[in-house]
């Protein structure tokens, strides 16, 4: 659970959010009732958002049409807004020969078809309005629908699809390769918008949050 109080007591308006990720991993009969009672609190404790930071099973784990939308349904049962950026095992890792040898860019697309197909909303029961990339700037960068950020209370919040596994780029596929230099130029074009509105707003915080190996930075 995190609290944005970076403001004087007197003037700053507080608020608690939650930062998961790296779930649910396993079996599904060991792991789903425990992911359910994790939800189960969080919605008790009502944050104002939780982010999900990617890799929902191992790199291992099927990369299945069933499992990414199962973890749908558990991303639409957070009480609040719910707001995900994709990890590596998620697509990147498909290739494996455990995860199913399946095709990453063919995942990616599938992730993003799955959970960003209005980008933007974000999920959850109460889902809230973002800024996506695919939207702000459509005309160079729209096929990077999970790419978001929104205002709480003077804080920017904004996701970089940023993964481990060296972030997609292997020289094993020519194809991957170009996807990773793609996807990294539409990041740095991200930031730099959205710290140059950060500033233009005179926001108190950002908080970025970087898929699967990346994390959650605040400054």
């Amino acid at each position: 659970m995190c609290s944005s109080d970076l403001a004087p007591p007197a003037f700053a308006e507080t608020f608690s959010f939650v930062a998961i990720g790296d779930m649910p991993y396993g079996k599904k009969a060991d792991v789903y009732p425990k992911y359910e009672s994790l939800i189960a609190e969080i919605n008790k404790r009502e944050p104002a958002f939780t982010i999900h930071i990617g890799d929902t099973k191992s790199g291992s784990g099927e990369c299945s049409d069933q499992w990414l939308t199962e973890q749908l349904g558990f991303f639409n049962s957070f009480g609040s807004a719910l707001i995900y950026t994709p990890g590596d095992n998620e697509w990147a890792d498909c290739y494996r020969k455990a995860a199913g040898s399946m095709d990453p860019l063919e995942r990616l697309a599938f992730v993003r078809q799955t959970y960003f197909a209005d980008p933007s909303t974000s999920l959850g029961a109460k889902p809230i309005e973002v800024e996506s990339q695919a939207v702000v700037m459509a005309d160079r960068y729209s096929g990077y629908p999970e790419n978001a950020r929104f205002d709480v209370k003077g804080v920017m919040i904004m996701t970089t699809h940023v993964v481990g596994s060296n972030n997609n780029f292997e020289i094993r596929d020519p194809a991957v390769v170009n996807e990773f230099f793609g996807r990294n130029e539409a990041n740095i074009a991200w930031l730099e918008d959205s710290f140059d509105k950060a500033v233009s707003t005179n926001a108190r915080a950002v908080v970025l949050a970087a898929g699967g190996a990346g994390g959650l930075y605040a400054r």
